[in-house]
């Protein structure tokens, strides 16, 4: 593909150049990562791992449910990754957790 290919997304408006974009969106997904494993050093649930460690602004209810599944799966990505292990708490609820190094 050539560098200048008019890209047409989903969201926000037309642009060009595909590949500074992909590495844009690397870079923030690996950023947002790093974050995560971060904070938790301690147990988190899903919910306190996308507020506010992923979703620093207040949140609709249309919206809460996205940065939930969004959640998950970043989470769910770092346990894959090997970075992040996950155990059930006593109420039943699953929490994450940093691997220790």
């Amino acid at each position: 593909m050539p560098p200048d290919i008019l890209v047409l997304p989903s969201h926000n408006l037309p642009f060009r150049g595909l590949y500074p974009r992909i590495d844009e969106l690397a870079a923030h997904h690996h950023a947002r990562c790093a974050e995560v494993i971060a904070a938790c050093a301690r147990p988190h649930s899903a919910a306190e791992a996308f507020c506010p460690v992923m979703f620093r602004r207040r949140l609709d209810r249309h919206q809460t449910a996205f940065a939930l599944g969004e959640a998950l799966a970043h989470l769910h990505y770092l346990i894959g990754q090997g970075e992040m292990e996950r155990a059930r708490d006593d109420d039943g609820v699953d929490r994450f957790l940093r691997r220790a190094a």
